[in-house]
C-alpha cells in the first residue's frame, strides 16, 4: 500500500531459521 513499509526479518527460531514479516504502517 501506498505510504507503508514492509519489512522481512528472519530470526532464530525452535525449528530453525525463521521469516518475520513486519509491517509498518
Amino acid at each position: 500500500e501506498e505510504g507503508a513499509t514492509v519489512e522481512f526479518k528472519v530470526k532464530q527460531g525452535p525449528k530453525g531459521l525463521q521469516a518475520e514479516e513486519v509491517v509498518i504502517v
